[in-house]
């Protein structure tokens, strides 16, 4: 598609791109393909991370200025008002902790990781129950994995929700388990509900989290997901440095903010 469109015949026209995932993780994006993005007029980054990626290849300042970070918009408001909705196909337990871990179920999302520690901290005595939102190729596999790891009773995939912020607000903390990400906005979601937040350190978590102030972020791997779930059910109360941080958290993010940014941009290539 990126071919496609810089040999397009339409000549004049203005071509601009919006990488959403750190290239430098995908096998087939070496530098001499990643270095293509510059035949368009602007690049739009989501975060930092992807930003410097471009910035380094960047052979001079025209390519620079090509560059332009812009977060992906989020209307907060539509968000906080859906998670007021009710929901029946799902009981949270007000004595049991919940993680909530909401994302396209590819392996990069890591649910195979989470519910590999999952088991190891329902083994070793913490009770505690996981609940997954999100459908995708990998789907039965992740199901798969469930029943042979014999968490049918503790682990729950819902599938795919349009609406899965009740799920959001009624958890106890939200885990991203990923192994990449580009800039994974259900982290902004997530803020914006004012979640306890455990989340690997992949591209865009440290920017989003404010270098750790909105949430724990830890090592990504399986020890690492271990470590910030075991911390959130043995010593819950260090969460709450978080919570006050995000008590009063402009959002950078919000629709309103983003829309007038692309606007600004598409009326200045």
């Amino acid at each position: 598609m990126r071919d496609e469109i810089l040999n397009s015949p339409l000549q004049s026209s203005k071509k601009i791109v919006w990488i959403h995932n750190d290239l430098s993780q995908l096998k087939e994006y070496t530098e001499i393909e990643i270095k293509k993005f510059f035949g368009f007029d602007k690049i739009m980054v989501i975060s930092e991370k992807i930003e410097k990626l471009f910035l380094d290849l960047a052979e001079n300042a025209t390519q620079k200025q090509k560059i332009v970070k812009i977060y992906n918009p989020l209307d907060t408001e539509e968000i906080l008002s859906k998670a007021d909705k009710p929901f029946n196909n799902y009981e949270f337990d007000e004595k049991v902790p919940t993680f909530i871990s909401v994302g396209t179920v590819f392996p990069q999302k890591g649910f195979d990781r989470l519910l590999k520690v999952h088991k190891k901290l329902l083994d070793e005595g913490f009770t505690h129950k996981i609940l997954m939102i999100g459908d995708g190729y990998d789907f039965e596999n992740i199901k798969k994995l469930k029943t042979e790891l014999y968490l049918d009773h503790t682990a729950t995939m819902l599938g795919f929700s349009d609406n899965p912020y009740p799920y959001f607000k009624n958890a106890d903390f939200y885990i991203l388990s990923s192994r990449y990400e580009g800039f994974p906005t259900v982290l902004f979601e997530a803020i914006t509900l004012k979640k306890k937040i455990i989340a690997t350190e992949v591209s865009g978590v440290r920017e989003m989290l404010n270098d750790g102030e909105l949430g724990l972020i830890v090592e990504n791997s399986e020890e690492g997901i271990y470590s910030g779930m075991k911390k959130a059910l043995v010593n819950s109360q260090d969460f709450e440095k978080y919570t006050d941080n995000l008590k009063d958290y402009e959002m950078p993010f919000n629709l309103k903010n983003s829309v007038q940014k692309i606007i600004s941009i598409l009326d200045n290539v």
